[in-house]
């Protein structure tokens, strides 16, 4: 997300989320702002221009799909409310996805199908596109989703059919990312590939359909609800586990419900995942988003299919969600800034990230080299 807090000396708080209108004074500087769930009507923009005593007015649109009021209500944020709001017990993860959005979006449940279809639909393209192959001068990785599909056609790689299905498809998402196509941040950037990886690589080797697919990602959706609540998905605040280890928690308990388990092995699916993923490091090689990145993604995405499969087995995760969730958040808060996205520790200081990152500033610095300085 991105906050505007300023605008010419304005004090604002706006993150994309509203339509918002805003006063111009005769010297072409914002004077005050009004933000709504709804368009502003002509009318609507006169008055607020006359009330404002403003020369002119201009009206923002939201950037993101769902608009939100100042004080949006939801059923439920966490587990334990989850379990109190379903006083039958028997509503499965998707269902409750959809009872949440159409409380917070204001969206019938057709239309939420539709959307997260059309989520999907991005999701698989990303895929198609990064297992192509990928061309793209300005990145320190080169492609190599082709090396992976070549030798697994040889015979040549360890696991089954599934397994190797899911390292090509999270592999050929992450490929897409860094050759800047467009892709669904699930829940960021930089996790990109875990939940769409895992998903799709699953669903190609299972057979599952589009239908099944939606409450995969639906229920993905509804357990990240519950980290946005009590931890994060910075990786500033948390380290790679608020990014990778959260998309993996995600995508456990999608795969568990795709498959046809139930909640509680959902839920344990995902504690299970995240438990695995304490203390991650975010690392940056030359402060790309590129490595080790493929790397913890294709690892988040193994994880996930791992925990799925204690899981729907009958492993005991032991400890509750709600509670890893608070612990999760609590070892974010116990790492050192040098592991949290500062490029300060682990890999990022390493020699050899370093001399990445010179060729690069070297490259910007001569822009006619920068295709021959790179890669190499």
């Amino acid at each position: 997300m991105i906050e505007v807090i300023d605008i010419d000396a304005l004090p604002v708080s706006m993150e994309g989320d509203q339509y918002v209108l805003i006063a111009l004074g005769t010297d072409g500087r914002a004077k005050t702002s009004l933000g709504s769930m709804t368009p502003f009507s002509q009318a609507q923009v006169s008055k607020f221009q006359l009330q404002a005593g403003a020369s002119a007015v201009r009206q923002l649109v939201p950037v993101v799909p769902v608009c939100g009021a100042d004080e949006t209500q939801v059923p439920f944020q966490t587990v334990a409310e989850m379990q109190q709001y379903d006083t039958t017990g028997v509503q499965s993860l998707p269902a409750l996805a959809v009872a949440y959005e159409v409380q917070r979006s204001g969206l019938s449940e057709l239309a939420l199908r539709e959307h997260v279809g059309e989520i999907l639909a991005i999701m698989r393209e990303s895929l198609r596109v990064g297992r192509a192959g990928t061309e793209y001068a300005d990145r320190i990785l080169p492609s190599q989703v082709g090396r992976y599909q070549q030798a697994n056609a040889a015979g040549q790689l360890l696991g089954g059919a599934c397994f190797n299905s899911v390292v090509t498809a999270v592999t050929s998402v992450l490929e897409a990312k860094s050759a800047m196509q467009v892709l669904v941040a699930a829940p960021t950037a930089g996790s990109c590939g875990v939940i769409p990886g895992a998903l799709l690589g699953v669903a190609e080797s299972a057979g599952f359909d589009d239908a099944t697919l939606v409450d995969g990602l639906l229920t993905a959706g509804l357990i990240g609800v519950f980290i946005a609540t009590g931890a994060t998905f910075a990786a500033e605040e948390g380290g790679c586990m608020a990014e990778c280890g959260s998309a993996s928690g995600m995508a456990a308990a999608a795969l568990v419900v795709m498959s046809g388990g139930s909640t509680e092995q959902a839920l344990a699916a995902t504690s299970q995942a995240l438990q695995n993923s304490f203390g991650m490091t975010c690392d940056t090689v030359a402060n790309r988003v590129e490595a080790p990145c493929l790397g913890k993604n294709t690892m988040a995405a193994a994880n996930a299919l791992a925990a799925a499969n204690m899981a729907l087995a009958g492993f005991d995760p032991l400890i509750p969600l709600d509670e890893v969730i608070v612990a999760m958040a609590e070892v974010g808060r116990q790492m050192p800034r040098e592991l949290r996205c500062t490029g300060l520790g682990g890999i990022a200081v390493c020699p050899s990230s370093k001399a990445i990152e010179k060729r690069l500033v070297d490259a910007e610095s001569k822009p006619d080299d920068a295709t021959a300085n790179l890669v190499h």
